[in-house]
């Protein structure tokens, strides 16, 4: 048997002997050097959509944090409101009703600047009878126009 040339490689599958400057090696490279380039975007790729997803979430756990504590505080409103009207019937009170006024304006004036600012903020759209039954109820309670 005499052994295969020095520049010579030899496929056993094959059964053929191929010379050096013969071997499929610029495809070869050119495939790897694609397939990199392709694993590189789509990492490129998932990271920017990663970023923005994550930038996102940040900004909707904000606004629905802001959401949450303007409801809050109008939960507080009508909370003061409640109480405010029950001291003003208690008969043990010593001030007269018109003494009360001042309170009652100043529920009302921060009543409405939170239903503003809820609305700005409310991530769910919520419906027009919904938004005019929430407009409409402390309105009649304090007798807004």
């Amino acid at each position: 048997m005499v052994p295969p040339h020095p520049r010579v490689i030899s496929f056993p599958q094959c059964k053929t002997l191929l010379p050096l400057n013969k071997l499929p090696r610029r495809g070869l490279y050119l495939g790897l050097a694609v397939t990199v380039l392709a694993v590189l975007a789509y990492a490129a790729y998932i990271t920017f959509q990663f970023a923005g997803l994550r930038k996102f979430q940040s900004e909707l756990v904000d606004r629905n944090r802001r959401d949450s504590l303007q409801l809050l505080r109008i939960q507080n409103d009508l909370n003061s409101l409640g109480l405010a009207m029950r001291d003003m019937q208690d008969p043990t009170e010593p001030y007269p009703i018109i003494a009360w006024v001042p309170q009652f304006e100043r529920i009302r004036t921060d009543l409405v600047d939170a239903l503003e600012q809820e609305s700005a903020l409310s991530v769910a759209a919520p419906t027009s009878d919904q938004r005019g039954y929430l407009n409409q109820s402390p309105r009649a309670i304090l007798g807004l126009p």
